[in-house]
């Protein structure tokens, strides 16, 4: 197994404590632009479903092309300061989950088909982030929590003569829910960054999520 790479956390801790003080007291009222993104983890498998169902219909023949197994999200959101140690946030999330293509040959025949499948679910939460006392310093450790709703859509990319009348794209919308661990870095008294770990949970599975988001502050 290919190690990861240290440097990402060393750089992180050598901005934490290197850096100069660059406080910024936090104002009830205070308003922030957030840019983040990042990769989800533990998310359920778009593949499994789909081979479970084709060898259900008596297909043996498969070949299962997931390309890039990185679940990577983008996202954006706006908080206001309702108190120094409380965060009011709202946020959207763009979480791409995959494209993947499947080869099948039905039993008897020597052509093979093929289509594809993209997912994507999309995130609106409103949630409130604690900042822990940390004292004149420019870490704020932050616990947050939130709900909202989450919107997954499944479109299929398949030539109508290889499947006729298959249904093209397919969505629903749930709740969503979080739990998250961050800290808030100031770099000067209106930047700063954000990293991030939060468990999200929708019907039916929970996932966890790594970002590093920015964040601007109005004041």
């Amino acid at each position: 197994m290919q190690r990861k790479s240290p440097q990402f956390g060393f750089w992180l801790l050598l901005l934490i404590f290197a850096a100069p003080d660059t406080y910024a007291e936090r104002r009830a009222g205070d308003v922030e632009l957030i840019l983040f993104g990042g990769s989800n983890g533990n998310f359920f498998s778009i593949s499994d479903p789909v081979v479970s169902g084709l060898r259900l219909a008596g297909i043996r023949d498969i070949t299962v092309n997931e390309g890039t197994k990185v679940k990577w999200l983008a996202g954006t959101g706006v908080g206001a300061s309702l108190h120094k140690h409380v965060v009011l946030v709202g946020e959207f999330a763009f979480n791409h989950l995959g494209n993947s293509t499947y080869g099948v040959r039905a039993p008897g025949s020597t052509r093979q088909a093929e289509f594809g499948l993209e997912a994507r679910l999309y995130e609106f939460t409103v949630g409130t982030h604690f900042l822990l006392p940390a004292g004149q310093s420019m870490v704020f450790p932050y616990l947050g929590m939130g709900v909202g709703g989450s919107h997954f859509r499944l479109r299929a990319r398949a030539s109508p003569v290889t499947f006729p009348g298959a249904p093209t794209e397919a969505s629903s919308t749930d709740l969503a829910g979080y739990g998250s661990f961050g800290l808030r870095l100031d770099l000067s008294e209106r930047w700063g960054i954000r990293p991030e770990i939060r468990v999200v949970r929708i019907p039916d599975d929970t996932y966890y999520r790594a970002s590093l988001g920015v964040f601007f502050r109005f004041r």
